[in-house]
């Protein structure tokens, strides 16, 4: 079984760009994009829908080109239906918990890239992140007063996420995504969704000792593919 383990922390964090490429066949021209950055990475899983990742990039601006050989990567599809969220005093606490009964959830990562510009140029000189922020929100059902209570009481709590996939030669596919401490910020109740009592909380990570906002581990079955 091979494991793959990426973290985000909260600053300090050197740009990683990548080109793109916009390929629309043979005309009109291939058009490339280099010292693209994310500035925005988002995740959602609906009760309804497949798990959905959502990238908003910032970087020079795109020029004609020749493209390389493309290809496409297939993928495993995940849905909520292999998916928990589980919450605890600590990570590990949080994995070993009760699957809470979540309708929906949703992740943002900002990294606040901004663009560095020279005189005499329409392009920019560069690139930086800003401090790191995790957002988002997930929806329950309002059974008791336990998440209630996360909000009314400031509390800081460990929350994990995970997603499985298929069978990959003998190892299960499996993104699991462990934020150390979340809190609150708002909430709200309603009762529209089939006359059953619903909250819905947004949240924020906090850094944790080492400065990571969130830890996510992949399982895959591979060595180097991710």
């Amino acid at each position: 079984m091979d494991n793959h383990q990426f973290f985000v922390t909260a600053s300090g964090n050197s740009p990683l760009t990548a080109t793109l490429w916009n390929y629309r066949g043979s005309g009109p021209a291939v058009r490339q994009s280099s010292r693209m950055a994310i500035n925005e990475l988002s995740l959602e899983v609906t009760n309804d829908g497949l798990a959905t990742m959502t990238a908003g990039w910032m970087g020079a601006n795109s020029a004609t080109s020749s493209a390389p050989t493309l290809t496409t990567t297939s993928g495993t599809i995940l849905s909520w239906a292999n998916g928990c969220l589980r919450f605890g005093g600590s990570v590990a606490e949080a994995i070993n918990a009760t699957a809470t009964k979540i309708t929906n959830f949703q992740m943002t990562v900002s990294n606040n890239v901004e663009l560095l510009y020279r005189c005499g140029s329409g392009n920019p000189d560069g690139l930086v992140t800003g401090a790191v922020e995790v957002t988002g929100s997930y929806t329950l059902y309002f059974e008791d007063d336990t998440h209630l209570n996360y909000y009314i009481n400031n509390s800081k709590n460990a929350m994990v996420l995970t997603l499985e996939g298929a069978n990959l030669g003998g190892v299960n596919e499996q993104l699991q995504i462990c934020f150390d401490r979340v809190f609150i910020e708002s909430k709200t109740i309603e009762t529209g969704q089939d006359s059953l009592f619903a909250i819905t909380a947004t949240y924020r990570a906090i850094q944790d000792t080492n400065g990571q906002l969130l830890v996510v581990n992949l399982q895959n079955g591979k060595t180097t593919v991710y």
